[in-house]
């Protein structure tokens, strides 16, 4: 959502006050014109008719000079009023209000300083939308290549060591516990594998976790051809998960 500038000019035939219903407000009349900033100009330009009606004309004695849509935030547009006041400061009435006669100078200021920040503005939102795509861009080409290279290094592990340290088909796969009960008759080992994945709640164990040498899940894996951690356990996740006691996440 866009910010706004904005310049009021004012025609009332007598002084009116700045705060409607405000004693010790100062007064305003039409050799003056406001120079304010709004997130929500509409409503702002409404508060400004309503403050400068006049019930016995039945009228508002407020209008519109100027106003300026801007996607700088309010804190540049904050130092624009600073800046504005620093410029002006013999043209400053009160507050936001300068002397009318200064109108087409003010405007002429603004346009200049609009352009200046905005150019600046987008020069810096420009180099780092590119630094950032740049980054991106080879973070993806580092990572694809540490794929690739860790891929090629494992499959040439396996080659040199035999089938057993072929790759898994549960390779970075996930496993939570299911809701089947362990009945009374599972074996132990069996037993101490389930409550081990279980103990990990909801977010599970990895396939690294299960293959990691001594692993809680290796120690328990019971079967003749079982040869330690240069086995497969690939088998035994299958026998797991066909049991219905563990699942993939």
């Amino acid at each position: 959502m866009s910010n706004t500038i904005y310049m009021m000019g004012f025609n009332m035939p007598e002084p009116m006050k700045s705060r409607k219903n405000v004693a010790n407000s100062f007064l305003v009349d039409q050799n003056m014109i406001k120079i304010g900033i709004s997130t929500d100009y509409q409503r702002r330009s409404k508060d400004y008719k309503n403050t400068y009606y006049s019930q016995a004309d039945n009228k508002s004695y407020v209008y519109e000079l100027e106003n300026w849509e801007t996607d700088l935030d309010i804190g540049d547009l904050q130092r624009f009023e600073k800046e504005l006041k620093q410029e002006f400061i013999h043209a400053n009435t009160q507050g936001e209000y300068y002397q009318k006669e200064y109108y087409e100078e003010i405007k002429v200021w603004i346009e200049t300083w609009l352009k200046k920040n905005k150019s600046s503005e987008n020069l810096i939102v420009n180099l780092y939308q590119k630094f950032k795509n740049f980054i991106i861009g080879l973070y993806q080409k580092f990572k694809n290549f540490i794929i690739s290279l860790y891929q090629k290094f494992k499959s040439f592990i396996c080659k040199l060591l035999g089938d057993e340290m072929k790759l898994s088909k549960y390779e970075n796969k996930r496993f939570i516990r299911t809701n089947k009960p362990i009945s009374s008759k599972t074996a132990q080992h069996n037993f101490k594998r389930y409550e081990w994945i279980a103990e990990a709640g909801s977010e599970g164990r990895n396939y690294s976790e299960l293959n990691r040498k001594d692993s809680i899940y290796r120690q328990n894996i019971k079967r003749n051809t079982y040869e330690g951690n240069h086995s497969s356990i690939t088998q035994d996740i299958a026998y797991d998960i066909n049991q219905g006691m563990i699942k993939e996440k």
